[in-house]
């Protein structure tokens, strides 16, 4: 696994990515740093520490069997950290599936690095406190997703 992180030292009250991946098996396209500490940012929030770890199906497969009783490969799955009481955000652990990635690319019609784009904003998202479980809650989450997307995208990251 590669972890990638900035040089430069950021001070405690801006938030940080770390992104984690094997270089031999994949190359993302674009900066996940970059988008994540974007959409962060757009979203107003401060102090958060959030890891991404590009993995293949094998290994999220365990994970969704470990922490959510489902066995079998899912896209993303995210995990975010919270103080005890359910109160302030901290950041979180985003798990993004390669391999389904590109399997959803070919279904879906979309290029692989767009996939992963994607899932990327989703997994940052829930971090962040958005979810879909409810009607309601799909009205707020879907169109962050995609402006999200559509800045990532812009911004040839």
């Amino acid at each position: 696994m590669t972890r990638m992180k900035s040089m430069k030292k950021k001070p405690a009250s801006e938030n940080r990515a770390y992104i984690h991946y094997n270089k031999k098996r994949f190359k993302p396209g674009f900066d996940p740093e970059r988008a994540v500490l974007d959409i962060a940012a757009a979203e107003g929030k401060k102090s958060l520490d959030i890891n991404v770890v590009f993995t293949d199906n094998n290994h999220i497969k365990r994970i969704n069997l470990e922490y959510r009783q489902k066995a079998y490969a899912t896209d993303v799955i995210s995990f975010p950290f919270m103080a005890p009481g359910g109160r302030h955000l901290h950041g979180g652990d985003i798990f993004i599936s390669v391999d389904k990635a590109v399997q959803q690319a070919a279904e879906y019609g979309e290029t692989p690095g767009g996939e992963i784009q994607r899932l990327l904003v989703h997994g940052v998202l829930h971090v962040l406190g958005y979810d879909h479980v409810s009607k309601a809650d799909e009205k707020k989450m879907r169109p962050k997703e995609r402006k999200y997307l559509k800045m990532i995208q812009a911004a040839g990251k």
